[in-house]
């Protein structure tokens, strides 16, 4: 498979884990957050983000690290490669961050997230997939 086949693979498994702004109800986004599990949406968001980073880094020629926290090099990649502004890319390094972070936390209970993080989480995940899919014309 070649490097832009492999990275939209990613990104679209991204896209399966969050629901579209239509909305799909058979999203594990959608159905923790429907249960009110909290800590299940701020997981799979952490998910959501690293896919779609991982995709984009392989879109861009580049490998991904075995780590959550993409987001450094796919901004990296992402400005050397097709000029996107440093300031373009601050709230999806924010995001990545906050999400790998929050990851152990979220899937060991060692953290009771409250509504307010699942949602900030959920909205986080239009906010880096959305960009990244613009960005390197992902349909």
């Amino acid at each position: 498979m070649m490097t832009r086949e492999e990275g939209e693979k990613l990104i679209h498994q991204a896209e399966w884990v969050t629901p579209p702004s239509r909305g799909d109800l058979l999203s594990k986004v959608r159905i923790a957050w429907e249960k009110r599990n909290h800590n299940l949406v701020v997981r799979r968001v952490q998910e959501v983000v690293e896919l779609a980073l991982k995709g984009g880094v392989r879109v861009l020629g580049g490998e991904y690290p075995k780590v959550h926290d993409v987001a450094p090099v796919f901004c990296r990649l992402t400005h050397q490669k097709i000029g996107v502004p440093n300031s373009d890319l601050v709230p999806i390094l924010r995001i990545s961050q906050w999400l790998s972070e929050a990851r152990a936390p979220s899937f060991y209970m060692e953290m009771d997230y409250p509504e307010e993080d699942a949602k900030r989480a959920y909205d986080d995940a239009q906010i880096v997939l959305n960009p990244v899919k613009e960005m390197l014309d992902i349909k």
